[in-house]
């Protein structure tokens, strides 16, 4: 049984949709033998009891003659030209007065009719039929009905297994887009299985649905924001013309803007040469700290994955802090005014560290367990001003991170050639 779990989609269903065929195609053999023997023998013993009848009939006169030799001829006619195997009429006694035949055999059924004369009995005709030959049309008639039903298996099979190959085919496409670089074990046959693989080792608090967050009970709620401080833009943005500069700065909102999209994360454009993506509550997808983290892993995996392929360099600093945010800026005259302490603190932890690419932790951020636990820092972090650097996640972490960053590094390739910026 466990063998067959294991096997491919494209065998698994084929096996069960032919299996279930043959056992329906059995079940009507069954009813089929049933029913055919039921009327094979209600058939003869109809005709064995009007043989009898007529029988009976045509002896009588001879027998009130007492010519017992025309009696015995008649038997032997009916018995050529009839399928009776064996024929013989008794007296009253039980005494046999003449047979023709073979009146007693496996395959030969009796039956029994009176020889009246006027309102008396004068003896009894018995009649043995024999049904051999039906018996062998019923056999032909259900291995016929056999051959059919495997043959309509055999049918089921071929016309299964070729909607099941297209089904094995979609799933093991839905695998490899799942499937992180060597997570999966190649000597796994079944399409469900490997997927079922793939995703336990997905980081599945980070990947769950996003439900939407309810109302606080106050005004305002903790938040984390990761501000990006665009370098080389800065170095740049005198020294481009103007088509340049545009195609340059659509590739930094590429990655940005592709980074933000898979944490939930909310882009800003805050202060000259710099970003914010602010991360609210999700339920079931990580803290707001751990999945900034993420999101600025993943910026500096897909930068440097674009860096061989563009003229100019893309140097990043992120600083990554907690503040608190207001549920509702619909009525604020300077909406998102709570962000803008955090943001210069944080604008400050980038310009004063000044090596490229760099992650690094406000205070505010370190407090978060899950970030912590699963966050690599760097040993000569900036104690003295609370300012630690990130140099990687969780291992599980980084392989999904680095298959996101190839996916986007691939899906902006094509234009990242043509501009030569």
């Amino acid at each position: 049984m466990q063998r067959f779990k294991d096997l491919s989609l494209s065998l698994q269903l084929p096996i069960m949709a032919a299996g279930c065929a043959l056992l329906v195609g059995l079940c009507l053999l069954w009813l089929a033998a049933t029913s055919s023997a039921y009327l094979q023998n209600e058939r003869e013993r109809l005709y064995g009891e009007s043989l009898a009848q007529q029988v009976s009939s045509t002896v009588r006169e001879a027998l009130q003659r007492g010519d017992l030799l025309s009696a015995r001829a008649s038997l032997q006619r009916f018995v050529d030209s009839s399928l009776a195997g064996g024929i013989t009429i008794r007296d009253v006694e039980g005494m046999a007065m003449g047979t023709a035949g073979i009146i007693s055999g496996p395959a030969l059924t009796q039956y029994s009719a009176p020889i009246r004369i006027g309102e008396d009995i004068a003896g009894e005709v018995l009649v043995s039929v024999d049904g051999s030959s039906g018996q062998e049309s019923r056999w032909r008639f259900l291995f016929s009905l056999l051959a059919l039903a495997a043959a309509l298996s055999l049918l089921v099979f071929m016309a299964t297994r070729v909607f099941a190959q297209r089904l094995a085919t979609s799933l093991l496409a839905l695998d490899t887009q799942l499937a992180l670089p060597g997570s999966v074990d190649p000597g796994l046959e079944n399409e469900i299985a490997k997927i079922r693989q793939s995703v336990e080792v997905l980081p599945l608090d980070m990947l769950r649905g996003h439900a939407p967050v309810p109302a606080a009970a106050t005004e305002f709620q903790h938040t984390t924001i990761l501000f990006v401080h665009l370098a080389s833009l800065a170095r740049y943005v005198h020294t481009l013309g103007e088509s340049n500069l545009h195609r340059y700065t659509r590739r930094l909102q590429q990655i940005v803007q592709a980074a933000a999209h898979c944490y939930r994360g909310e882009l800003i454009v805050s202060r000259p040469f710099g970003l914010v993506i602010s991360f609210g509550p999700q339920p079931n997808a990580g803290s707001e700290a751990l999945r900034a983290a993420s999101c600025a892993r993943l910026i500096a995996l897909i930068s440097l994955g674009l860096q061989e392929r563009t003229n100019l360099s893309l140097e990043l600093a992120m600083a990554l802090g907690q503040c608190e945010h207001s549920t509702d800026d619909s009525n604020d005259m300077y909406p998102e005014l709570h962000l803008q302490g955090a943001i210069d603190e944080l604008r400050d932890v980038c310009l004063n560290h000044g090596r490229y690419p760099a992650i690094l932790l406000a205070e505010t951020a370190l407090a978060d367990e899950q970030l912590i636990s699963a966050a690599t820092l760097a040993e000569d972090g900036e104690e003295n001003t609370g300012v630690s650097e990130l140099l990687q996640l969780s291992s599980e972490q980084e392989n999904l991170l680095r298959h996101q960053a190839q996916m986007i590094v691939e899906r902006i390739k094509p234009q990242a050639t043509r501009d030569n910026a």
